[in-house]
């Protein structure tokens, strides 16, 4: 949910999200990116991301949001209704304000950086990247001390594997293309994914056409065949869906929002999955990660968070 929002997300009409969409895709619970401009990542002019933070916040305030684990096993279990999680898409602001306020968000995820190098790490355009950063090292302890996940999505690869060895807690990977597919620092390699794996994390593909194909399209059989490949070599175990629907400009073909999932069940059906592989892959997975990761009861909440 990257795209530059004007009314509050309920209000939404149309678009490949929102509360219609949503509720035609039968989504119970989705990850809603909090995603933040700075100098480096998405606007050229100076800008401190503090304020767009707080305002990204405000829209979607209304929405209701899943701070703990029993919030989660709610919202999983009743069908017709559709809550969020928070994922803070680059996380600079992070330097100046601590972590404190953002279990009282309902935030859960941290994506380091967006695309360029900010004070934490470089993203996967920046050339010549030189991996994470002190500010990094300094802010990591505190995320992995309260539990907080990593996403890896727009990271460097040089900082991909600095972080592994810097971090010890959840880590994911909430949307991306398979460079066996489609060969750019954008997307993970093979050996990226096997030692995600190995840490139990999960791995979300992306409906975004420029990460599914070399030729910038794409259609729902792509998708289809992307996630074949991968529980063909690694099982289905660690792998779901990570659309980013609304953080791209072109369509995926039959996946133009969640409405169409559909499809993309009825071909995994047609390839003979069993339903319990594909409730898992179409959010059974998450479900299980964020319910090891996620705080108990009030431990989730804001009077049990100290200031970092």
């Amino acid at each position: 949910m990257k795209e530059q929002c004007i009314l509050p997300f309920e209000k939404k009409g149309g678009g490949p999200i929102s509360p219609s969409s949503l509720r035609d895709g039968k989504v119970r619970i989705f990850n809603s990116a909090i995603f933040c401009n700075d100098k480096f990542n998405g606007s050229t002019a100076v800008q401190h991301v503090t304020e767009q933070l707080f305002l990204m916040q405000a829209l979607t305030a209304s929405l209701s949001t899943i701070r703990t684990r029993e919030e989660l096993e709610t919202a999983w279990g009743t069908p017709g209704f559709t809550s969020q999680m928070l994922l803070l898409e680059n996380a600079d602001a992070l330097v100046d304000i601590g972590t404190s306020f953002l279990r009282v968000w309902g935030v859960h995820t941290i994506g380091l950086t967006h695309v360029g190098r900010n004070r934490l790490a470089d993203g996967n355009t920046t050339v010549n990247p030189e991996g994470l950063t002190k500010a990094c090292q300094t802010l990591l302890p505190n995320l992995e001390t309260r539990g907080f996940v990593i996403d890896i999505a727009h990271l460097a690869e040089v900082c991909f594997w600095e972080l592994l060895d810097s971090f010890h807690g959840h880590l994911c990977c909430s949307h991306t293309g398979l460079r066996h597919f489609c060969d750019t620092p954008r997307n993970l390699g093979d050996d990226q994914i096997s030692v995600l794996l190995s840490r139990n994390g999960v791995i979300g593909l992306s409906f975004a056409p420029e990460m599914l194909s070399t030729s910038g399209k794409s259609d729902c059989r792509q998708v289809f065949e992307q996630i074949d490949y991968l529980v063909q070599r690694w099982g289905s175990r660690g792998f779901a869906l990570g659309s980013d629907l609304g953080g791209y400009e072109t369509n995926c073909s039959g996946l133009e929002s969640h409405a169409q999932l559909e499809n993309l069940v009825e071909l995994m059906v047609q390839a003979g999955y069993p339903k319990t592989e594909i409730d898992a892959l179409l959010g059974g997975n998450w479900f299980e990660f964020y319910l090891e990761a996620l705080p108990n009861g009030l431990n989730g909440h804001p009077e049990n968070e100290s200031s970092a």
